[in-house]
């Protein structure tokens, strides 16, 4: 019997938006690039490539339910994907220095919550 954790090959994580289509303006901006795969007025992805697996953040137009969502990505370099984020036009939130990591916080235009961390 395998447990879950060595059993995953994948993980999918979603974030309800109001306006998928405005979403998808401020998640190109974050990632640089427009989603790997979008279904018009239902969701769009972005594929990320994990340690020879994937996570997709998936964004959901999902009125009731938006402005809730918390994605932590973890970066090796956070000094230059934050600069690269906000030369393309995103402020961050918040920026925190920890004893082990940094954080930086981005909220998207419905008030989820998408924080970069280097540890």
């Amino acid at each position: 019997m395998s447990s879950l954790a060595d059993a995953t090959r994948a993980v999918v994580a979603a974030v309800p938006v109001a306006n998928l289509d405005r979403a998808v303006t401020w998640y190109a901006v974050l990632f640089d690039r427009p989603p790997d795969a979008l279904a018009p007025e239902t969701l769009a992805e972005w594929h990320l490539v994990v340690d020879g697996g994937f996570t997709v953040l998936q964004v959901v137009e999902d009125a009731e339910r938006s402005g809730g969502g918390l994605v932590s990505i973890v970066v090796d370099d956070l000094g230059s994907v934050e600069r690269g984020i906000v030369e393309h036009g995103l402020d961050p939130a918040t920026a925190h220095e920890g004893d082990a990591s940094l954080f930086v916080r981005f909220e998207d235009p419905f008030g989820n919550s998408v924080t970069l961390v280097q540890s």
